[in-house]
C-alpha cells in the first residue's frame, strides 16, 4: 500500500484476515520492522497500537538492519519462528517473555511512512 492513512490500514488488515478465514485473535504475534530510527519506528508503534493493541510485537531490523530486502528477512525470521512454534525473546519488543505455540503471525513492514505491507504466515 501506498502511503495508507490508519482507516486503509485497517480495511487492508480485515480483508486480509477475513480471505484467510481468521481474525485478529488468532495472531499469535505481529513482526514489525522497527530499527531504532526514531522517526520511522514511530509509524510502527503509532499504528500498531491501533491496529493490534493487545499482540505482542517482534521485531527483526535490529538483527537484520535495514535494506531494499528487510520484507523478505522479516518474512525469513517469522517463519523461522513459526517452524520452530516459538519466538525468542531477543526478538520481543514491548517486554514479552518468549512466546511458544505460536500458529499464526503478521508481518508488517513499512518504510518513511509510504510503503507499507501486512502478510499473514500460518500453520496449516
Amino acid at each position: 500500500m501506498y502511503q495508507p492513512d490508519i482507516n486503509n490500514l485497517r480495511i487492508a488488515l480485515n480483508d486480509l484476515l477475513i480471505q484467510n478465514a481468521c481474525s485478529i485473535d488468532d495472531i499469535d504475534s505481529v513482526f514489525v520492522g522497527v530499527s531504532g530510527n526514531k522517526t520511522n519506528d514511530e509509524v510502527y508503534y503509532r499504528n500498531a497500537s491501533v491496529l493490534f493493541a493487545e499482540k505482542p510485537l517482534a521485531g527483526y531490523k535490529h538483527i537484520f538492519g535495514e535494506s531494499y530486502t528487510a520484507s523478505g528477512l522479516g518474512m525469513y525470521a517469522a517463519a523461522t519462528c513459526l517452524r520452530k512454534q516459538r519466538i525468542p525473546q531477543h526478538m520481543l519488543l514491548n517486554g514479552c517473555r518468549e512466546i511458544s505455540d505460536v500458529k499464526s503471525l503478521l508481518l508488517y513492514n513499512q518504510f518513511e511512512n509510504k510503503n507499507h505491507s501486512l502478510i499473514l504466515l500460518s500453520l496449516c
